[in-house]
């Protein structure tokens, strides 16, 4: 299935090392991880490696195909190595993932015929004897190269193998004198060859080999995620995210108008997808040779694969067009607005409810035609999630005109099915109202550090502002912090205004009072105002 070379430059090699690592397999029975050694003056070789068998529990095995072999290790081997001449020993252990596993190969002191495996996890001095056998008189030390490989010994009628496997394989070294070797001729092997899902990197020295499918299922795709035509300039988007939701890559496909069709546009999409991402593929899975291709004209077959060892989210959404069918601008108020004037957002879901509403009081200074609609449609873009007021491109890309008397309009999307109302508020019409007293929340002298924090909620209860105001030790006595605070509070606060009214529109700060400086926000605003002093 896979495999590698690995050579250690030494002469006289009586015990050999071979580092595993596993770092993902399955927990049954079928994968098979090994390297190969072989003695001098003998031409059969022996291996020695590992097979999973439950999710810890692995079968050791070491053995030999050398003709006039004995077994040593009554408990762990037995005579013959696959249906021929040799030994074959095995134990179970268990292994960890991700844990470095140190397979050594070693010569008995007294006997230079007899020949040891052993395993023990990295780092701890306790191994574990997996078997032993005597080889007939004659055979020498160990060679200095030979082959590691990776099989999938389970029966399969095809090349497709469902189970994926990653291991990271060290060079062996020679055990006594602890001089490294080296891996190389990493690759495919066997009739599969070329028809099943690998990959192969060195990492410094080390190579990490993964083989088996690797790609899943992953996100709805075609009619499952959208099973019908799009509308016209629909934009559909995948992004795809790792296990701490960090996006590694996304991508936006615009469907013109001439590919909108059920049967057209999951083939169109999916071809340009796999040309821009890397983390996934679309398409439809052949079980026989392992490939992922485009099925042409097929609204359900072409699905998004993942690789499983990799932990990804992928995220795919439909996006139509943005339609802008609610008054705004011109369309709303045709020339200057009065002072005092105020515009208010509502927006609504089909069946009615209130997701989200706003107020902007439009200052003097941009009552003209030409600068209300830009000025307000800043402010609403920053509060309000739903809609975006402004002029959009050829890219679909929505900015505020600030000089424009028609170019900014409401554009929701279609999809979403919402009712969104602008409406235009005289002073009068949406008059100032009192919330609470200011001054009266404490009427002593404050301590020296004293903060007073005002909290702005909507009609939902989301926080619109919240504001902070520090008072300095010049200012708190009884009648001088709420003055002060409330020019503090009025320089930053959009939503309401604090002080006393002295006209319709009009609210000015009393110097020198606790009780006249008033908390005033706008009627129809439906606002919760909180004061806290700490």
């Amino acid at each position: 299935m896979a495999g590698w070379a690995w050579t250690v430059e030494e002469e006289n090699i009586t015990s050999l090392t071979f580092p595993f690592t596993i770092n993902s397999a399955p927990e049954s029975p079928g994968y098979y991880f090994a390297n190969q050694f072989g003695f001098i003056g003998v031409t059969a070789a022996g291996y020695i490696g590992l097979q999973p068998r439950t999710a810890n529990q692995y079968s050791l095995v070491f053995s030999n195909f050398v003709s006039g072999a004995t077994v040593i290790d009554s408990d762990r081997c037995r005579s013959g190595a696959d249906g021929g001449p040799g030994v074959s020993c095995s134990t179970l252990y268990p292994i960890k993932v991700g844990k470095k596993y140190l397979f050594e190969v070693r010569r008995a002191a007294n006997d230079w015929n007899a020949w040891y495996g052993f395993v023990k996890e990295e780092g701890s001095t306790q191994e574990t004897q997996i078997g032993a056998w005597q080889l007939p008189a004659g055979s020498g030390a160990l060679r200095t190269s030979q082959t590691g490989w990776i099989e999938y010994y389970k029966k399969v009628d095809t090349c497709y193998i469902p189970e994926v496997a990653q291991i990271t394989v060290s060079p062996p070294y020679v055990t006594a004198s602890g001089k490294q070797g080296a891996l190389s001729n990493r690759g495919q092997r066997g009739v599969c060859n070329g028809k099943f899902d690998y990959a192969a990197e060195f990492i410094g020295k080390d190579l990490r080999t993964t083989v088996g499918r690797r790609m899943i299922t992953s996100d709805a795709y075609s009619s499952a995620l959208y099973d019908g035509e799009l509308k016209p300039d629909s934009f559909v988007t995948i992004g795809v995210y790792d296990s701490d939701n960090k996006e590694l890559e996304k991508h936006t496909v615009q469907v013109g108008k001439d590919y909108v069709g059920k049967w057209t546009w999951p083939h169109y999409t999916a071809g340009i997808f796999n040309s821009k991402l890397k983390k996934i593929k679309i398409g439809l899975f052949d079980k026989e040779t392992g490939e992922i291709n485009v099925k042409n004209w097929s609204s359900f077959e072409n699905q998004i694969y993942k690789n499983k060892l990799e932990n990804l989210k992928v995220v795919t959404t439909i996006e139509n067009m943005w339609v802008n069918d609610d008054a705004y601008s011109d369309d709303l108020h045709l020339g200057n607005l009065e002072s005092g004037s105020s515009v208010m957002i509502t927006v609504k879901d089909q069946a009615g409810k209130l997701l989200e509403d706003y107020t902007v009081r439009v200052p003097d200074s941009d009552l003209d035609r030409w600068l209300w609609s830009g000025y307000t449609g800043i402010e609403f873009n920053s509060a309000l999630n739903k809609i975006k007021i402004g002029d959009i491109d050829n890219n679909n890309d929505i900015s505020i005109v600030r000089t424009s008397s028609y170019k900014n309009k409401i554009w929701k999307k279609s999809q979403e099915h919402l009712t969104v109302k602008a409406e235009i508020f005289s002073a009068s019409e949406n008059p100032w109202i009192n919330h609470d007293l200011f001054g009266d929340k404490l009427a002593a002298e404050l301590p020296s550090g004293s903060k007073v924090t005002i909290k702005v909620k909507s009609s939902l209860g989301n926080l619109l502002e919240e504001h902070t105001v520090e008072l300095p030790d010049g200012h708190l006595d009884r009648y001088k912090w709420p003055p002060y605070a409330a020019n503090e509070f009025n320089k930053i606060f959009k939503q309401i205004v604090i002080g006393e009214k002295v006209a319709e529109d009009k609210i000015t700060v009393i110097a020198g009072s606790q009780y006249r400086n008033l908390i005033w926000k706008k009627e129809r605003a439906n606002l919760t105002v909180e004061v806290t002093i700490e």
